[in-house]
Parts: structure tokens; sequence; C-alpha cells
């Protein structure tokens, strides 16, 4: 849901990792690359408002392959990620508008 609906445990949570990363798992913050409003910049790609099932999918391929050989930026910070809390950083940038 986008806009002030309902929150969920997954949204609340993706956002927290999205914003500071988890830093006992040694999980980067998103933010840090991708900017405080999932814009991204440059070469780093926008998050916001994507579809779920297109980011859940980007980070099990960046997870579980070597398909994205110039992702391995993104594999060091998903490497120490559980999958629910990959699924719960896309059900929050997929919130975003």
């Amino acid at each position: 849901m986008k806009g002030k609906h309902l929150v969920s445990s997954e949204t609340k949570l993706g956002e927290e990792i999205f914003r500071n990363g988890i830093a006992q798992q040694g999980v980067l913050a998103c933010s840090a690359c991708h900017g405080n409003e999932a814009l991204g910049n440059a070469e780093i790609p926008r998050l916001s408002g994507q579809h779920f099932s297109y980011l859940y999918k980007q980070l099990m391929v960046f997870k579980y392959t070597d398909d994205r050989p110039r992702g391995q930026a993104m594999k060091q910070v998903i490497h120490n990620m559980s999958d629910y809390e990959a699924k719960s950083i896309s059900v929050y940038l997929s919130s975003l508008d």
C-alpha cells in the first residue's frame, strides 16, 4: 500500500534495514548507495516504487547466483541477509511513491 495506510511489520523492518542496515550481520544500509529516498544516483539504480516481485527477484539473483558480474557490491551486502529481510526491504521499497 502506498501513502499513509496500514504499515506492516515487514514494511517497518524493511525501512529499518534500508536506512540503518544490520550492523551485527555486516549488512550496510541500502540508503548509503541508493540515497535517502531510494532514487539512486549515476549508475546506482532507483528502487523507490518498483514492483515488489521485481525487487525481491533481483535481490535473490544477487544472493544466490553470479548472473550479475558487475554486482559484487550488492552480492556482499545481501550475502548475510535472510530471505525474509530481503522480502521486507522489497515490501518497503515498493510502498514508496
